[in-house]
């Protein structure tokens, strides 16, 4: 029995060790919406462009938008350098700029972006 185990457990670790090599990363960002990754794939997001229709989630009274390629407005009165926008009852903030986009792949490409503009929440 613990043979057995010792042997299942020697597969799994195998396995997985397997994985962790062929695991794939981003090796450079091509732009503000694609990248290639170490095995010469691309990612390229342009055709979810579409900064006068971004992608839009509702929460609540929220509501999120984004554009991976080409800057969205937040706010009338501020520059339009946005990808990530978030809008209620209190305001509209900016809570990403297009320019500051950070690629990870882990089977799943991760965006990362920041912004300048401070976000306070009114009460």
């Amino acid at each position: 029995m613990i043979k057995l185990i010792l042997i299942f457990f020697l597969t799994i670790l195998y396995t997985a060790n397997a994985l962790i090599q062929n695991r794939l990363f981003v090796s450079k960002k091509l732009s503000n919406c694609k990248v290639q990754l170490d095995d010469g794939g691309i990612i390229d997001l342009s055709s979810l462009d579409d900064p006068s229709n971004p992608i839009t989630s509702i929460e609540g009274n929220q509501k999120f938008f984004f554009n991976p390629c080409t800057p969205i407005e937040c706010d009338p009165n501020s520059i339009k350098n946005a990808a990530i926008c978030k809008k209620n009852l209190t305001g509209e903030y900016k809570l990403g700029e297009q320019n500051s986009a950070s690629f990870d792949y882990n089977d799943i490409l991760y965006i990362t972006f920041s912004s300048k503009d401070r976000y306070l929440e009114k009460n």
